[in-house]
Order: C-alpha cells, then sequence, then structure tokens
C-alpha cells in the first residue's frame, strides 16, 4: 500500500535502528477479538472459528 509508505517513514526516522523501517514492515499486531475459540487438554487441541 503506497500510500502508508511516508508514514512508514516516519515512524522509522523516529527510531534508533537503521533497520527500523523493516522491523515495522514485519510486526504484526494481534487482533483482541479474533472470532476463534482455542482449548488444550490431554493433547488434544480443539478450535471453533466463528
Amino acid at each position: 500500500m503506497p500510500e502508508l509508505v511516508p508514514a512508514l517513514d516516519r515512524l522509522a526516522g523516529q527510531l534508533p535502528s537503521p533497520e527500523a523501517g523493516t522491523l515495522l514492515t514485519m510486526a504484526a499486531v494481534r487482533p483482541f477479538f479474533s472470532g476463534r475459540t482455542q482449548i488444550g487438554r490431554d493433547g488434544t487441541l480443539l478450535r471453533n472459528y466463528d
């Protein structure tokens, strides 16, 4: 999304590391509510995708 490049450049310019832009592009914010429930017990994993 090229329209976000200026915002990325501003954020990366505020960080001390030259690799900050790469770090910011690889960052993934986890959603607070993902629409999935998950439970694990006795070696079994059960997922429900709403």
